[in-house]
This record gives structure tokens, sequence and C-alpha cells, in this order.
């Protein structure tokens, strides 16, 4: 493993977050060309004797939610993740987006929608 990977790893957890044992550590993803660091936090996690949970996303599904939801898709997706994070002590957010333009034919109507009626609330 690249040793930046456990540096950065050593960061989030001992001083970004101040992870201790007995606390749950939310960890989510965006975009697989991360998936070293995420596997190297999973396992300072549990080397730090809390729990890890992990979340992945990827933009081109992403990209097909956004295009076909509604506005009460949307709110159900919000209440879902609120709840989850009522669990969480900590949260790391990785973003590593594969394709920064993989979103960029949305319309500005499904866009503006999915950032005010779901990404704004939630994680």
């Amino acid at each position: 493993m690249d040793p930046r990977i456990k540096k950065l790893t050593d960061i989030l957890l001992n001083y970004s977050c101040q992870v201790k044992k007995g606390e749950n550590v939310l960890i989510q993803c965006y975009g697989m060309t991360a998936l070293p660091l995420v596997k190297s936090l999973v396992r300072g996690v549990y080397s730090s004797g809390a729990l890890p949970f992990v979340t992945l996303k990827d933009d081109t599904i992403q990209r097909e939610l956004i295009a076909g939801c509604r506005k009460d898709q949307l709110e159900l997706m919000t209440k879902h993740d609120l709840v989850q994070m009522k669990d969480i002590d900590a949260f790391i957010g990785i973003r590593a987006h594969d394709n920064v333009n993989e979103l960029g034919d949305l319309s500005s109507d499904k866009m503006n929608s999915y950032m005010r009626d779901h990404s704004s609330k939630s994680i």
C-alpha cells in the first residue's frame, strides 16, 4: 500500500476525527479510485476499536437516479440518510469522482431540485 494512504488514514482518524473506541464511523466515498483509502480507513477504524460503516457512491448511478427522481423520492432519500446519521459519531466524506463531467448533461431543473431537496439537507 502507498505509504501516503497510511499517513492520510492516520491523520483522518486520529487528528481530524479523533476516533475513539466504541464510536460509529461513516465513511462515504464518491468514485471508485479511492477504494484503497476506504480499505485503509476501515482497517484503521477497526484498529481503534470503533465500528466502520461504508457507503460507496458512483456518479454513473447517481446520474440515473437524479435524471428520473421526483421531489417525494428526494425527500425520502434525505429521511433515510438522516436516520443513518443519527447513530454516527464521526463522518469521513471522500470525493474522488472518476468523471467530473458525469452529471454535466442533466437539466439544470433536475440538478437544482437534487441540490435543494436532497444534497443540502443530507450528508
